[in-house]
Formats: C-alpha cells, sequence, structure tokens
C-alpha cells in the first residue's frame, strides 16, 4: 500500500468538514504515487537482469517513465486561490431567541478580518470607549461577505431552520399527510409556506409503533420505508437518520420528521396570526375557507412575513 495514502484520507477528511482542500493538491499526491510505482518497476527490471553490482542494467522504458514522472512533479501548479472553510452561523429570531442558522464558506482571510473587528469591538467596549465606527466597520465587513444585506440585516433567503412536523396517520400510513410543525429549537409553533416543503431535507425520522410481538414491525420503522415517507411528501432524504421505539401496548403509530426549511418558508406563531390577518383582509372568516384556500392563504401568509399577504 502506498504511503501517500494516509495524506490522501486526511485531506479528504478536512474537505468533508468543509475546508477547502485545493484540487491540485490531490493531482500531486497521485504524480507522487505514480513516481513511486515507477520507481519500484525500475528497481525490479535491474534485479531481474541478474548483473553484478559493478554494471546493472536496467529497462529503458521504465527508465523513462521515472523521468517522466519527475518531470510531471516538476511542473509548477497552478494558482488555486485563497483556502475557504464552510462555517455554521447561527441567527436569532426577533425575540433574540437561537432561530437557525447559515452555512457560509469564507476564505482564512475573511475570516481574520472579521474576528481583528470583533476583537477590537470587544476591547473597546471594555475600556468604555465609543463602538460606533468600530460597528460600522463591522457591519461593512460582514456585507461585503454577504452575511448581512445592505440594511445591515439579516438576509433570510440564506438561511435555514429545524422545523419539527407530526405526520397525520389519522388514515393510516397508506395516506399520511404533514401535521402541525413546530421550531426544533425552541419548540413554538411556526407556520410554513408548504410550498417549500418539496425539496427540503429531512434529517431524522423519529418513529414509535404499537406491540411488535403482536402486530409487527412497520415499514415506516424500517430505513427503506422511513425514504420511502420522505418521498411521499417530496423530501430529500439523503442525510436522514431513523430513530424507532416498540412501546409494547396498543397505541397508534407516531411518526415525527426533523427538516430543514428555508426561513422565509417558516414564521414564528401560530393559527391567531392567521386568523387575525383573514379577518381584515377576506369578505368571509378563515374557517369558511375550503381546506386547500385554507392552506394557499397561510402559505401567502408566510411568504409575505404577513406583510402583505397576496390575496
Amino acid at each position: 500500500m502506498s504511503n501517500i495514502n494516509p495524506i490522501r484520507k486526511y485531506l479528504t477528511v478536512l474537505s468533508g468538514q468543509g475546508i477547502s482542500v485545493p484540487p491540485e493538491l490531490f493531482t500531486y499526491l497521485t504524480a507522487l504515487e505514480f513516481l513511486q510505482e515507477a520507481a519500484e518497476r525500475l528497481i525490479s527490471s535491474a534485479d531481474d537482469t541478474g548483473c553484478d553490482a559493478s554494471l546493472t542494467v536496467v529497462d529503458s522504458g521504465y527508465l523513462k517513465q521515472v523521468r517522466n514522472q519527475i518531470c510531471e512533479l516538476d511542473r509548477p501548479l497552478e494558482a488555486t486561490g485563497e483556502v475557504s472553510i464552510q462555517l455554521t452561523l447561527s441567527t436569532l429570531d426577533r425575540f433574540g431567541e437561537l432561530y437557525g442558522e447559515i452555512r457560509p464558506a469564507l476564505s482564512t482571510a475573511a475570516i481574520s478580518e472579521i474576528l481583528s473587528i470583533a476583537v477590537h469591538a470587544a476591547d473597546i467596549h471594555g475600556k468604555g470607549g465609543y463602538l460606533g465606527d468600530v460597528l460600522d466597520e463591522l457591519v461593512e465587513s460582514l456585507e461585503t461577505r454577504d452575511l448581512l444585506n445592505h440594511e445591515g440585516e439579516l438576509d433570510l433567503s440564506k438561511c435555514t431552520v429545524e422545523v419539527t412536523f407530526d405526520v397525520d396517520t389519522s388514515d393510516g400510513l397508506q395516506d399520511p399527510d404533514l401535521g402541525a410543525a413546530v421550531h426544533a429549537l425552541t419548540g413554538r409553533r411556526v407556520l410554513i409556506d408548504r410550498t417549500h416543503v418539496a425539496g427540503a431535507s429531512v434529517l431524522h425520522m423519529n418513529t414509535t409503533y404499537p406491540n411488535a410481538s403482536k402486530y409487527g414491525v412497520p415499514e415506516v420503522a424500517t430505513i427503506q420505508g422511513a425514504k420511502a415517507l420522505a418521498s411521499h411528501f417530496g423530501l430529500e432524504h439523503s442525510a436522514l437518520e431513523l430513530a424507532t421505539e416498540d412501546t409494547g401496548d396498543d397505541s397508534a403509530d407516531q411518526v415525527v420528521l426533523t427538516v430543514r426549511m428555508p426561513a422565509t418558508a417558516v414564521y414564528l406563531g401560530g393559527m391567531s396570526l392567521v386568523r387575525d390577518v383573514a379577518g381584515r383582509k377576506l369578505p368571509i372568516g378563515f374557517d369558511q375557507l375550503n381546506a386547500d384556500e385554507r392552506i394557499n392563504f397561510v402559505n401567502q401568509c408566510v411568504k409575505t412575513q404577513f406583510s402583505e399577504p397576496a390575496i
């Protein structure tokens, strides 16, 4: 086995953690491996000649391969730009509590600049100094990296929120529906623009089911069944983790999904907000709408973050 493999595995781990690894490094490692293999073939050809050590004959073809690989390694690498690191940054809701996250990829130079300004701000704060100028500098640096919009506010289009859905199994698992949603971090009720459910990523599925020795293990409690349920709702499930529990009693199946949604499709609040808007905007009450109209009205409220629902 090549001793280059541990280095390649280490770089692969770094890449998987969001640290950009220039592809030229992998190319360079491959060239080193080829050189090692060519050198081993050259040595073997010398050993196979049977000549004494004073006059060793080697295979000219293998010698040429070694020369070519050395030339390949001598070739200058192309400029690769700055190394970037993918970060996970938490965001706050309008109540100042943890809400969602953004995952920007920033260069090491950008990270150094932002941290330097933040340290400067903390130092000024500790000395009781005026923070206006340094905070303006920090906002400008964050805006330059698209972490804030030009109004100095978080761009919700770049933010994601984890939401848990109860799966409505009142009609059985053959025809399930997504029920109420809550914010995964705080447990607060949230309203969802359900036009954004399809294509969102499901992260976890928790399934409880009644006595398996009596009723058997339901299909949804298997990874294949869990993925099939996710596909039913149009959810992307490549990162799905499944947790199951046999309650040992005669209770009904319960399925809870944790889904990563775009923040623009989520609004902290309950149906009382929707009914209040409907009372002001609609000629009839919200509850007089049919099921599809109610879903569409909620979608529009969330889409506009309750500013001016397009109805």
